[in-house]
């Protein structure tokens, strides 16, 4: 599937919601099963630390769940 250009937008679908978040720790957890391509790990990577990470995955739900406003 296209990848959007969304920060936060992890799996391509074009919004940020809690399956991104989930997707992004999967992946932090088992890179070979749950792999991304360049466009997922740029969109993944909203810490812009140039590694994806679960604090990326933590912030994802925080913006999902409307705890915070913007990535």
């Amino acid at each position: 599937c296209p990848y959007s250009d969304i920060s936060g937008d992890a799996n391509g679908d074009g919004t940020v919601d809690l399956s991104d978040a989930t997707i992004v720790m999967q992946h932090v957890t088992n890179p070979d099963k749950y792999p991304f391509d360049e466009k997922a790990l740029n969109n993944a990577d909203v810490d812009g630390s140039g590694d994806v990470s679960n604090g990326d995955a933590a912030k994802i739900q925080k913006f999902a769940l409307g705890i915070i406003e913007e990535l």
